[in-house]
C-alpha cells in the first residue's frame, strides 16, 4: 500500500511540475506568424530517454532489471521508441545454485488517447538460457499490449499483458506486467 502512495505522489508531482510555464506576451507581427502559435514538440525536443529498474532480494537469492528506453514522438500523441532489457537472475534452492542473464531489444509504440492516458503496444524478443540443453541459449519472442498513464515526460505506470505467454517456456510466472518508470 506505501508503494502505491509513493508512486501515486510522483505522479502527481511530476504532472504539477510539468505544468509550469513561462507566459510570453504576443506583439502583432507574432500573433500574424502562425508558427508561434504552433504548439507541437520542436524537431530538437520530439526525443525521449527513460526507462526502468528494479531489483528484488531474498534468502535464496535475487534478480536485478535494466530496462533503458528511447522515444520519438511522430506526432503530439503518437510515440515509436526502443530499447534494451537486462535481466539478471541468481537462486539457491535445495543447495543448488541457479544463475542466469536474460537479454534482448525492445520496440514500442504509444498513442495518446485522453489526458495522460495511453495505449502501448511492444515486441520484446528475450534471449535466455535453454530450459533443456545446459549450455544453449534460446530467443522468447514476447508481445505485450495494454496501456497506462503517462505523461509527456515524468512517471509513467503501464499494465502489459503478453498475449504470446507459454507457461512451459517462460521464465516470468504470469503473462502480466506492470511496469513504473520515467520518461525526461
Amino acid at each position: 500500500m506505501s508503494m502505491f502512495c509513493i508512486c501515486l505522489l510522483l505522479m502527481c508531482i511530476s504532472n504539477a511540475v510539468l505544468a509550469q510555464r513561462k507566459l510570453v506576451p504576443l506583439d502583432d507581427q507574432a500573433i500574424s506568424d502562425p508558427s508561434v502559435l504552433d504548439n507541437s514538440p520542436s524537431n530538437d525536443n520530439k526525443w525521449r530517454f527513460g526507462g526502468n529498474f528494479s531489483a528484488g532480494f531474498s534468502d535464496g537469492g535475487g534478480m536485478l532489471l535494466l530496462q533503458p528506453l528511447a522515444g520519438y514522438l511522430l506526432k503530439p500523441k503518437t510515440m515509436l521508441g526502443g530499447g534494451f532489457t537486462y535481466i539478471y537472475y541468481a537462486q539457491t534452492y535445495r543447495g543448488i545454485k541457479y544463475e542466469s542473464s536474460i537479454y534482448g531489444p525492445q520496440v514500442f509504440a504509444r498513442q495518446g488517447l485522453i489526458s495522460s492516458i495511453q495505449a502501448h503496444a511492444e515486441y520484446m524478443p528475450i534471449n535466455l538460457q535453454s530450459y533443456t540443453k545446459k549450455d544453449q541459449r534460446d530467443w522468447l519472442h514476447q508481445l505485450y499490449l495494454g496501456g497506462g498513464m503517462m505523461p509527456d515526460k515524468g512517471v509513467y505506470i503501464l499494465v502489459l499483458y503478453n498475449v504470446l505467454y507459454d507457461i512451459n517456456t517462460s521464465p516470468f510466472g504470469s503473462p502480466w506486467d506492470f511496469r513504473v518508470g520515467l520518461m525526461f
